[in-house]
């Protein structure tokens, strides 16, 4: 099999989302260095698995230094107040009292999702972003969503879209303390509301 290793990604903003959710079993699998490059570039140049096992040991362990990158954490942690795709601007909404009605509850109901599948924000990062972005200089329509996540899905690269997941990830933990904090909380009420009608019961009794 013939290609230029030159041309392969070297860091993760060559990465675009699409390319990620395939790659993301890979990279978390239990895999030896081998198998680990032979599925990622059957993942990468669109090719049956059988043609990359052709390769031979050395170009494998040249492939497996230039896409070391994937076993690390992107390092970007902010995040970016401003992209460019096809043709497009748009901003991420990170404090939530500047969602609207709509994306509010699309936020909560992947919050909620997420806490119940921690894979969930890596195979759907691009609705995730798209439910909490906004068009510059446009006004979004009944399309602008669905259409945006399939952008970002296709076209965002791993390196600005990681941050925002980070984010969402820490929001997450956040929802999910706050959840069991006002769980305490009620149940400490409700406890106490029993101690009080106990206490009656018994003042009441006495006194009969």
């Amino acid at each position: 099999m013939d290609f230029n290793i030159n041309k392969l990604p070297s860091s993760w903003s060559d990465i675009k989302i699409c390319q990620y959710v395939k790659l993301r079993p890979v990279i978390i699998g239990e895999l030896n260095p081998i198998e680990r490059v032979i599925f990622t570039l059957a993942i990468l140049l669109d090719k049956p698995t059988q043609d990359v096992e052709k390769l031979k040991l050395t170009d494998i362990t040249k492939i497996n230094e230039r896409l070391k990158f994937l076993q690390t954490t992107p390092i970007q942690t902010t995040i970016p107040t401003e992209i460019f795709l096809k043709g497009n601007k748009y901003k991420f909404i990170t404090d939530a009292t500047e969602l609207n009605g709509g994306q509010y509850m699309s936020v909560t109901t992947k919050l909620q999702q997420a806490q119940e599948d921690e894979e969930y924000i890596y195979n759907n990062l691009h609705e995730v972003l798209a439910s909490i972005s906004e068009p510059i200089g446009k006004e979004i329509d009944s399309n602008y969503y669905k259409e945006t996540a399939s952008i970002f899905y296709e076209h965002l690269t791993v390196a600005d879209a990681y941050p925002i997941c980070f984010f969402f990830s820490k929001l997450s933990e956040l929802l999910t303390e706050i959840t069991v904090n006002f769980s305490k909380k009620k149940l400490q009420k409700a406890e106490d509301i029993v101690q009080e009608l106990e206490m009656d019961l018994l003042k009441n009794g006495g006194g009969l």
